[in-house]
């Protein structure tokens, strides 16, 4: 149950608690994963505060707890711990992104691109590279209705312009022909359109200059 609850976590990166029957009728327990940013421990002592009866047990850390309760106080709980963890939402942390840092402008060609494509398969000991670089639009468009395409340039050189693809934007954020300079987490791939074969950034995480 607790790798189920890990797995959970680092699909959705949100706390994630996941319950099963035990072999007491009418008791359930539970098994709780966290994120850096909310403390499940002090959550869970928040709720037994206000609500003394509503879990049988429990104890864990920050980041990890088990509790057990009668199943039909389940509804209730899942009602106080979704508010718990609203609460907290101005705290938490996007997903870690880790990458390979920035590209000179030397390895930003078709060259370098078909290289990595011959390392694939990628995997989970063998990520595909993640190259983070700060760019300036020179252009930007919806495309399919949700998918932002960019033509980008590097500010120490605007005469070289790169296409890059954002999937499933947040249209109510995009596109803003207002922002600056803009930092991209990207994977450097390939694109072939009428046999002709460019460099494309896809891009995996997009934040405006403030």
């Amino acid at each position: 149950m607790g790798i189920v609850a890990s797995r959970l976590k680092e699909a959705f990166y949100q706390p994630i608690a996941v319950f099963t029957a035990t072999d007491t009728p009418g008791v359930i327990k539970g098994s709780l994963r966290s994120v850096t940013g909310i403390n499940l421990k002090e959550l869970l002592n928040r709720i037994q505060q206000a609500n003394p009866d509503i879990m049988l047990q429990f104890g864990g850390h920050a980041m990890a707890a088990g509790i057990s309760m009668k199943q039909a106080n389940f509804n209730t709980f899942s009602d106080l711990f979704q508010q718990e963890v609203a609460k907290l939402a101005d705290y938490l942390i996007q997903r870690p992104i880790m990458t390979d840092g920035e590209l000179p402008l030397s390895h930003l060609t078709l060259s370098f691109a078909n290289q990595l494509v011959l390392n694939y398969p990628w995997g989970q000991a063998f990520p595909q590279p993640i190259f983070e670089q700060w760019f300036s639009i020179k252009h930007q468009s919806i495309i399919a209705h949700k998918h932002l395409k960019l033509l980008l340039q590097l500010p120490a050189a605007p005469s070289n312009v790169f296409e890059a693809i954002c999937f499933n934007i947040d249209l109510k954020q995009w596109p803003d022909q207002t922002c600056g300079p803009v930092k991209i987490m990207y994977h450097l791939s390939c694109n072939c359109y009428k046999g002709c074969e460019k460099i494309q950034l896809i891009v995996m995480n997009l934040d405006k200059h403030v």
